[in-house]
């Protein structure tokens, strides 16, 4: 994250992170792993960064219109990212009161990328449950958005 404060004052509070804000994600699959990502849990500060810090100038130059055009535009990418964490919170919940196919002992998410002819491709899974005593796994896409089963089936065949 790069903003107005410099890239060394949010590596600062990354390192002494005594709010509990902000975590660091590893790949569901690794038990230790240099493949990282830093979340900020906070969803009031999450929405803060989304929206109120990146149209600061709007806000300072009095163009709300232009702020709530953004906003609407943005908001469903915003409850994206809420609703992975709520679906990880229920997976867990049923996982803990048996109601799954298997009990898993991780769930996270899942990252990777490849080269293809010579271009960078991002690949994620946005939560993977995982089972190490009976080698089962869950793969779970979360879409914050309507979709019917036709757009549904693009996005399994995709995966």
């Amino acid at each position: 994250m790069r903003g107005r404060y410099g890239k060394v004052q949010i590596m600062i509070i990354l390192k002494e992170d005594y709010f509990e804000i902000i975590n660091r994600r590893y790949l569901a699959t690794d038990k230790i792993s240099k493949k990282s990502r830093y979340k900020i849990d906070d969803y009031f500060l999450l929405f803060w960064f989304y929206f109120v810090y990146r149209n600061m100038r709007h806000f300072e130059e009095n163009r709300g219109e232009f702020v709530s055009r953004d906003i609407k535009e943005k908001f469903n990418s915003y409850f994206g990212v809420v609703f992975e964490d709520i679906s990880i919170e229920f997976l867990d919940c049923l996982n803990k009161k048996n109601k799954l196919q298997f009990m898993f002992d991780k769930i996270g998410g899942w990252w990777w990328h490849f080269r293809e002819n010579n271009e960078r491709k991002d690949i994620e899974i946005d939560v993977v449950a995982l089972c190490d005593s009976t080698k089962e796994a869950g793969f779970y896409e979360c879409k914050w958005k309507d979709l019917n089963f036709s757009q549904s089936l693009k996005v399994l065949q995709y995966l």
